[in-house]
């Protein structure tokens, strides 16, 4: 069985990674071979929210991310 804190590390090294690949889908400037995959599965919608995804949702899952790497 897993301890709390590992379980928590877990969880949180997760939503990390998945956060920084909805952060790089959202610029298209800055990842362009992931936002031309993007737009070739209908994603382009996320282009409106680039600087939401860049300003506010990039930093908070890579201190995110780097809390839960620095836990583990």
């Amino acid at each position: 069985m897993f301890s709390p804190l590992e379980l928590v590390t877990r969880i949180g090294d997760k939503a990390g990674s998945i956060g920084a690949l909805v952060s790089a889908m959202g610029c298209a400037m800055c990842f362009p071979a992931i936002a031309s995959l993007g737009a070739a599965i209908g994603m382009g919608f996320l282009s409106q929210w680039e600087g939401v995804f860049i300003n506010t949702l990039l930093p908070l899952f890579a201190v995110l991310a780097l809390a839960m790497n620095i836990l583990g």
